[in-house]
C-alpha cells in the first residue's frame, strides 16, 4: 500500500511535469505563428514587427535553461527525497529515464 501511495504522488508530479511541457511547446508554436502574421501584415508599425521577432527568436534560448533547470534539478529532488524518505531506488531510475526522454523531447522541439 506504501508503494501504490508513492506511485500516485509520483504521477502528479510527472503529469504536472508533461502537461508544463505541452503548455511551453503550444505557447512557442503560437507565438512562431503570430510572429508569422505580423511580419507579413502590411500596416503593422516596424518596431511592432521588430518587438515580436526578437521575442520569437529568443524564446527557444529561454526554454533551454528552463529545460535544463528541470533536467538537472529532478534527479538532485529525486536523490534527496530518496534519501530523507527512504524510497525504493526505482524512483530515482524513473527520474533519470525521464531526464533522459525531456532530453530528446527538447532536442526534437529545438531541431523543428
Amino acid at each position: 500500500m506504501v508503494y501504490m501511495s508513492l506511485l500516485q504522488d509520483t504521477g502528479f508530479i510527472l503529469i504536472a511535469i508533461i502537461v508544463f511541457m505541452i503548455a511551453a511547446v503550444s505557447a512557442g508554436l503560437i507565438l512562431n505563428t503570430f510572429n508569422n502574421s505580423i511580419s507579413t501584415a502590411p500596416n503593422i508599425a516596424t518596431e511592432a514587427k521588430t518587438n515580436i521577432n526578437n521575442l520569437d527568436t529568443q524564446w527557444g534560448g529561454a526554454m533551454d535553461w528552463i529545460l535544463l533547470g528541470l533536467l538537472i534539478g529532478m534527479p538532485l529532488i529525486s536523490l534527496g527525497l530518496a534519501h530523507f524518505n527512504n524510497i525504493p531506488s526505482i524512483f530515482f531510475y524513473i527520474t533519470i529515464a525521464l531526464l533522459l526522454l525531456f532530453t530528446f523531447i527538447g532536442w526534437g522541439i529545438q531541431a523543428m
